[in-house]
């Protein structure tokens, strides 16, 4: 008897013990590839040994890397006043919350991780996630109600492999520094911020993660002329030998390997992408610029003693001095937001080796016809005009980083790209649950949605909305008009309805899937490749 009394002693304790741990940072996992995240706000870097390392490890486990540190960065004008919460390697953020102007912190306030196969008591995490719903932890709203009940509702992104969560803050004044690394060192400014990342483990998305900033103004201010930006040093494998380029089409920055042979990952190296997907006024990514490490390169261009107003700059698409970069070897000089925009496989347009043109502010134009490899980073920026947050306010972020792996080099950029495509093609077809208020609404009109993922072999999902209950059907249809699979013939209610078709028993091609309602009519194509 004593015995079993002492094993439930040390249990409690065991269990007190880890309720109270304030990890630094914490990995997220669940598919092909390995995250850390920092309490301090900073993706894709490890500090949990001291020093730094880097954070975002392809494939999982096998001890590769292709991100070294990234962060989303804040800046606005408080009171007239250029103020910023830089997110580089250290972070400005920590764990808390804002009220009345001071910076609040309890035990409550760590990372919060669950996964898709947890289920009541099995952990502190899963049991505890309604401490963090007043702070924006997402939940999957089962009843539909907006409210989460933990006897009904499931915490985390619905259907995520594993979701974390914390709430952070930049209100402690002692947490910023000028030495963060890219600006900062400034007066707060009263930011609570929710952080939530979760993975999936379907395909296409197991090289992906998704990331979410809930951004909320805690002061009795507006900020003013609010910007944001990520600051990227993504080394793929060896941090000497990279390139750097923007999608403007796609709109997302990547990084990747200036040669076919990287002394880490070997011949065909993969290629690292980071994405906007949901952006204020909805305006994406509106300037990608390279930050490279200076040798022989311009001051204006360097990586070296960023203040905040040269950060500011950057976050803007201008180079340190403010001056506007310039299109290559252009006749007369186009400035432009978008560097190395050119497409690395065809070699067409503007790319990372052609080199640049350069013209600090002061200085002659000066022309760099061809560069090297090097630790090149990247600042990727969403700058809505004079966007200003009122006090109580949020502004809501959701990105991805991800990566891709071809026959060579360039060949992962072009791999990378098709990615990037699936990726948006998933967000925007709703298929993402529980982001950002967890709140059902009745959609307005009919509507399909492009198939994910597409090409497909063998499953895809199709989804749609309907504004009313009425009779509905989903058919599908080969290259000569036949039907080949009826998958919905039924009246139901209103709303959005996600089905899952299976082509194993057809042959490679193309198919067609048809929605009919009443007078509603419309037809999507997709693609079976075996």
């Amino acid at each position: 008897m004593k015995n079993l009394i002492k094993f439930f002693l040390i249990a409690i304790i065991l269990l007190s013990s880890y309720q109270f741990t304030y990890s630094q940072n914490i990995s997220i996992g669940g598919n092909n590839i390995n995250v850390f995240v920092s309490n301090k706000g900073i993706i894709g870097n490890n500090n949990s040994q001291g020093g730094q390392r880097p954070g975002f490890e392809y494939p999982a486990n096998s001890n590769k890397y292709c991100s070294f540190s990234s962060g989303l960065n804040i800046s606005a004008y408080f009171q007239n006043e250029l103020r910023m919460i830089s997110t580089s390697y250290i972070g400005e953020f920590k764990p808390g919350y804002t009220e009345n102007g001071i910076f609040k912190s309890d035990s409550r306030f760590k990372f919060y991780k669950v996964k898709k196969t947890d289920y009541p008591g099995i952990s502190w995490d899963y049991d505890n996630w309604h401490l963090m719903i007043p702070f924006g932890a997402p939940f999957h709203d089962i009843n539909n109600n907006g409210i989460y009940e933990p006897s009904i509702d499931k915490p985390g992104i619905k259907n995520a492999e594993e979701t974390i969560f914390i709430a952070l803050t930049d209100s402690d004044s002692s947490s910023h520094n000028f030495g963060e690394g890219f600006g900062g060192g400034t007066k707060p400014l009263f930011c609570d911020l929710g952080l939530t990342l979760w993975t999936y483990n379907t395909p296409l998305l197991q090289n992906v993660v998704f990331i979410k900033h809930k951004f909320t103004n805690k002061s009795s201010v507006v900020w003013q002329d609010t910007q944001f930006g990520y600051f990227n040093d993504s080394d793929v494998g060896d941090a000497n030998d990279d390139f750097t380029g923007v999608d403007s089409v796609l709109k997302f920055s990547y990084t990747y390997n200036s040669k076919n042979n990287d002394s880490d990952y070997g011949i065909a190296p993969p290629s690292f992408g980071l994405m906007f997907l949901k952006t204020p006024e909805n305006v994406g990514m509106t300037s990608g610029i390279p930050l490279p490490r200076p040798s022989s390169l311009p001051e204006c261009i360097g990586e070296t003693s960023i203040s905040t107003l040269e950060a500011r700059n950057m976050l803007l698409g201008l180079k340190k001095d403010g001056s506007t970069w310039k299109v290559h070897r252009s006749n007369p000089l186009k400035p432009t937001k978008y560097v190395f925009p050119g497409n690395p496989e065809t070699n067409s347009g503007w790319v990372n080796s052609n080199g640049f043109t350069i013209d600090c502010i002061g200085s002659n134009v000066m022309v760099f016809d061809s560069l090297y490899g090097g630790d090149i980073k990247l600042i990727m920026n969403t700058n809505p005009n004079s966007l200003n947050v009122s006090p109580g306010n949020s502004v809501d972020i959701i990105s991805t980083q991800f990566v891709a792996r071809g026959t060579s080099n360039l060949n992962s950029v072009t791999r990378l790209k098709q990615l990037a495509d699936s990726i948006k093609t998933f967000f925007d077809g709703g298929t993402v649950i529980g982001i950002p208020s967890n709140v059902s609404e009745v959609p307005v009109d009919f509507q399909l949605f492009q198939n994910f993922p597409n090409p497909f072999n063998p499953e895809t999902n199709i989804k749609f909305n309907i504004p009313e209950r009425t009779l509905v059907s989903l058919d599908v249809v080969d290259i000569t008009g036949r039907k080949v699979k009826t998958i919905v013939n039924e009246v139901l209610n209103s709303g959005s309805y996600n089905y899952t078709f299976d082509g194993s028993n057809l042959t490679s091609g193309i198919y067609f899937y048809r929605l009919t309602s009443g007078n509603f009519s419309q037809t999507k194509k997709m693609i079976l490749l075996k």
